[in-house]
């Protein structure tokens, strides 16, 4: 379709591009002007409107943030915080000058603590609100009314007041426990009475003690604790057994002398983990003694008399064992006390295997026997077992 140019008042046609470029008629040209310059008017309107709201909300935001209501509504709770914080220095203050002297060291952490109260002291009297009395709050609002700021500021000095509480409450607890420690060794000499070659190490350690006692170093104090309960529970263990074995006969007691050697040793090295068991030994073998029984040989149909077993490390070695049962006088069962070597523990057996060596067990089965073949008889007041064959240190209860 092909467009044909307008015609102008004026006779002449008006091109599209005249159109665009703005060049009309007066009438119209006018029309147009008036219709942008309401346009501008609108907007620079708008602008204004938008301007005073804006100073507006301004306006009451700040009204608002410094009114003397919004800023107690917020400071009060760092006062509220601030006043719980003084109840408790109060309270760590009244119970550390109530710590005793002695030891000194209590005393020294007692006064550690009342070092860190008055750090603490020193940041509180920098803050800006300190009091909950509302003639105290309307003058500091009235000289910091931006609660901002004083939130800034007091919550700095509120959580480096609450560090040094912390810290005065782990020196009050120092302080107790160095008082609770020189209650416990409050009287070291009678602890001196230790077998004669413990007296020295106890003395070394009861000075050990003392000192840290007095200088409050509780790593000090409890090393030196350390060391003296393990040589007061040693030196028990040490009296204990050498109690039991001075009940033994004279031949009992050279079969416990290694077990004396043992806890000696143990005792003296700090390592209670070896003296124990050895002491366990010899409270077995003294409840033993009162005990009169004889080992038969089993014979019983259907049960096991001879027993061959790979050893549980190398299977090329074998053991040999005879099962025994043990009678006493009467022919009942009498319950044994024996170290199961295969177990490796303590338990009680009327019924067990006794390691002989190869040769002894072929002699047993094969030799010609009239009877039930006595092993072995232990007699009331001794703790070994005498043997009427040679025998090895190997135990069985289960085969």
């Amino acid at each position: 379709m092909i467009h044909t140019p307008k015609d102008s008042p004026s006779g002449k046609p008006t091109s599209f591009a005249a159109e665009r470029s703005g060049r009309f008629t007066p009438g119209v040209q006018d029309a147009i002007d008036r219709l942008k310059g309401m346009d501008r008017r609108k907007a620079r309107l708008g602008i204004a409107l938008v301007a005073v709201l804006v100073l507006a909300l301004v306006g009451f935001y700040f009204v608002q943030s410094h009114s003397y209501a919004h800023w107690q509504k917020t400071v009060t709770p760092l006062v509220a915080d601030a006043a719980l914080m003084q109840q408790d220095v109060s309270k760590t203050i009244r119970l550390a000058t109530n710590v005793g002297t002695v030891p000194l060291g209590a005393s020294v952490h007692a006064e550690g603590a009342l070092m860190e109260i008055n750090k603490l002291n020193g940041a509180m009297r920098g803050l800006i609100v300190t009091s909950t009395d509302p003639e105290v709050l309307q003058s500091t609002f009235a000289d910091h009314s931006d609660a901002k700021q004083v939130l800034a500021h007091d919550r700095k000095l509120l959580a480096l007041a609450r560090q040094h509480l912390q810290l005065a409450h782990q020196e009050l607890n120092e302080a107790n426990k160095v008082l609770a420690y020189g209650q416990k060794w409050h009287d070291l000499d009678p602890y001196a009475l230790q077998p004669a070659g413990l007296s020295p190490q106890w003395l070394s350690n009861a000075i050990a003690m003392r000192t840290a006692l007095n200088s409050g170093d509780l790593h000090a104090i409890e090393q030196a604790d350390l060391r003296l309960e393990t040589l007061h529970k040693g030196g028990q263990i040490a009296q204990s057994a050498a109690t039991i074995v001075g009940s033994f006969s004279a031949g009992d007691r050279d079969m416990a002398a290694p077990y004396l050697a043992t806890i000696s040793t143990a005792v003296n090295q700090g390592d209670l983990s070896k003296a124990e068991p050895a002491l366990a030994t010899l409270v077995t073998m003294q409840k033993q003694a009162p005990l009169s029984y004889s080992l038969y040989l089993l014979a019983i149909p259907g049960e096991k008399t001879f027993v061959v077993k790979p050893d549980a490390r190398d299977a090329s070695i074998q053991h040999h064992y005879l099962i025994v049962q043990a009678t006493n006088e009467h022919g009942a069962q009498v319950p044994v006390d024996i170290h199961d070597s295969e177990l490796d523990r303590d338990l009680a057996a009327s019924r067990f295997g006794v390691e002989v060596s190869a040769e002894t067990f072929d002699q047993v089965q094969n030799g010609e026997r009239d009877g039930l073949l006595l092993v072995g008889k232990k007699s009331s007041g001794t703790v070994s077992t005498v043997f009427s064959l040679p025998v090895l240190d190997g135990r069985i209860s289960r085969w």
